[in-house]
């Protein structure tokens, strides 16, 4: 799997001031200690700021300055909960490396 290199540039998305939710409800990606975008609810800052850009499936390749490549899957998931604003995150699409 890669990440990055489609061609496609990463999303980085900047969560002010709103507490609470950020609307994007998080899974494991396909890799162990990976975090991807399970979807994204409607009504919500995520939807409204950056819905043309995040989509689902997109990995989380780092929070709050953290590259999330080292991490663990519960130590990703204590960054993107940690309450204290403002909350940074970069996405980028993943694909599958051809296998010729």
């Amino acid at each position: 799997m890669q990440v990055g290199d489609c061609g496609c540039s990463p999303v980085p998305i900047r969560v002010l001031a709103e507490p609470g939710s950020i609307g994007i409800v998080f899974d494991e990606g396909e890799e162990e200690d990976t975090v991807i975008i399970e979807s994204i609810k409607n009504g919500t800052p995520a939807k409204r700021r950056y819905g043309g850009q995040l989509e689902e499936n997109m990995l989380l390749t780092k929070c709050r300055g953290q590259d999330t490549g080292p991490l663990d899957f519960d130590a990703i998931i204590a960054l993107i909960t940690d309450p204290s604003r403002p909350l940074e995150m970069t996405f980028e699409f993943q694909y599958e490396e051809d296998s010729e």
